[in-house]
């Protein structure tokens, strides 16, 4: 009668512990990868086009992150270098868009056929940035060809994980900017 109550109380305390962690992992793991998002949507809607603006983000799984909470009024494009644009099958398109789409300096100054005829620029520069971009390639062409505006992180309350990025650029031009003394 012992070791079946000592059985029953061992399943009881591990039920328990399963309910907590999952209950942890739910509430935390859904505040680190979605709560910035609405923010950074607010954020967007609330500052709204001054003129012809587009939203740029390196990693697809961003964008559609991105399309998911913010209706508003500024376009959202993923950047994607020329060799992983569609190729008419939808299956291998979703391949490269998701895992192969690496943004290095010899295909980043695609961006001003990206960037041309806005006038303003936002990037939302997320967790899959870094990967789309390892080099920093992108950020720098947009820091040597565009003047930045604005730069503003959205964190993710009450626990702290790493930040989304929203930048403001505006004048791009398809020449580098003059560096400054």
């Amino acid at each position: 009668l012992r070791s079946s109550v000592r059985g029953w109380v061992a399943v009881a305390l591990a039920l328990v512990m399963v309910a907590v962690n999952w209950s942890y992992e739910l509430r935390s793991g859904a505040s680190r990868t979605l709560y910035h998002w609405p923010q950074v949507a607010a954020y967007l809607a609330r500052q709204g086009p001054a003129s012809r603006s587009l939203v740029l983000t390196a990693a697809y799984e961003e964008e559609i992150l991105l399309r998911h909470y913010y209706a508003g009024p500024i376009p959202i494009q993923t950047f994607l270098p020329s060799a992983y644009r569609r190729s008419g099958d939808e299956v291998a398109h979703r391949i490269r868009r998701i895992a192969l789409a690496n943004i290095r300096p010899d295909n980043v100054g695609e961006v001003a056929d990206v960037v041309a005829g806005y006038d303003t620029v936002w990037t939302v520069n997320g967790g899959g940035w870094y990967f789309a971009d390892r080099g920093g390639s992108l950020q720098t062409w947009l820091q040597e060809h565009c003047e930045l505006d604005d730069s503003v992180e959205v964190v993710a309350a009450p626990i702290d994980s790493s930040p989304l990025t929203v930048d403001r650029y505006s004048n791009c031009t398809r020449t580098p900017r003059p560096r400054a003394l």
